[in-house]
């Protein structure tokens, strides 16, 4: 079931790590079919690349999106420490 826009799910409650979405999910910003225009999404990610911040996924509060983390893990401060402390969370 995909979430009406602004109903969110809660992550399991961790504090350990950096929560990553573990899959993609069907309106993924980086996927086939984005819900945004291609526009938007570039000032978007743009502005979490300029920012030294994650990109969160649409379906969860505090999780990244895992388009985002495939892409830019190596980019970013957050995920970059997560993967150097081997603390990525997945999140289903």
């Amino acid at each position: 079931m995909i979430p009406e826009p602004g109903e969110r799910k809660k992550p399991p409650s961790v504090t350990d790590g950096i929560n990553v979405r573990r899959k993609r999910c069907q309106r993924c910003l980086f996927g086939k079919t984005p819900l945004l225009p291609k526009e938007m999404i570039k000032e978007k990610i743009d502005g979490c690349l300029r920012d030294n911040r994650t990109f969160a996924c649409h379906e969860f509060d505090n999780v990244t999106c895992k388009g985002f983390f495939d892409r830019h893990k190596r980019d970013v401060l957050p995920t970059r420490v997560g993967l150097a402390l081997d603390a990525i969370v997945w999140v289903d």
